[in-house]
């Protein structure tokens, strides 16, 4: 089965990209457009695998997952890939030093299962339409189709699935791994009152509490190309119905 690793985007998110790629379309002749239910970012594309490699994709998935905090990305501009005439179209996010450490040890973990690292590197993107073409030139593009600005929070990786029934290409989700609490600090309102009895608003940061990790118990799991490394541990993450 194909598979990737990736991040998963929340409805409101999605909902501005399917606006983005819908005002996007104005400006093109055609398009091969990916339907709004199939955004996301891919982490790690780990191409054909078989069934019983799901089981170390997991244990690397949980590996990260207990060691790396969760933390928020910021939506960046369209982007093109061309590619003759028309090209992939895209929505970027702003570089981020927490989610290059996210890649990194996860290449290092799917290492130590033995899966090849991902030749294509770190290109973090959504991908809104392939075979774009634009009537005119693409910059006319992302001035008619242009991005705000939107704040992804990233508190989990998903191994997906890729399917094509017929002519449509479907993600199905796998496993889900949560990665641990992150502090976000956001502004809260507290009024109080001076010495001249009037009401001031202060803007006080309030720090989200942090949760005990949970530690499981074990020690790490069998590698993929027969490397034995003790029993596998307790995954934290969670199996979708198939």
């Amino acid at each position: 089965m194909r598979s990737f690793i990736a991040i998963e985007l929340e409805p409101v998110v999605k909902e501005h990209l399917a606006q983005v790629q819908k005002k996007s379309q104005q400006y093109c002749r055609r398009g091969t457009y990916t339907p709004e239910e199939n955004f996301h970012i891919t982490l790690h594309f780990l191409g054909e695998i078989e069934p019983h490699d799901v089981e170390y994709i997991t244990e690397a998935m949980f590996e990260v997952g207990k060691r790396t905090r969760g933390f928020t990305l910021e939506l960046g501009d369209l982007g093109f890939f061309p590619r003759g005439d028309s090209g992939v179209m895209w929505v970027g996010v702003k570089k981020n030093p927490a989610l290059e450490r996210l890649f990194f040890a996860l290449e290092k973990s799917l290492g130590r299962q033995g899966f090849p690292r991902d030749k294509t590197g770190l290109t973090p993107h959504i991908t809104l339409g392939r075979e774009v073409e634009p009537q005119r030139n693409f910059a006319d593009v992302q001035r008619g189709a242009s991005t705000e600005k939107m704040e992804l929070v990233v508190s989990k990786i998903t191994l997906m699935e890729s399917q094509r029934r017929g002519f449509k290409l479907m993600y199905k989700p796998i496993y889900t791994q949560p990665l641990k609490e992150f502090e976000k600090v956001v502004e809260q309102e507290v009024k109080v009152e001076d010495e001249a009895s009037e009401v001031v608003v202060e803007r006080k940061p309030f720090v989200k509490p942090k949760k005990q990790p949970y530690v499981p118990q074990g020690s790490k799991p069998y590698g993929k190309q027969g490397k034995s490394y003790g029993k596998p541990q307790r995954r934290q993450g969670e199996f979708h119905k198939q």
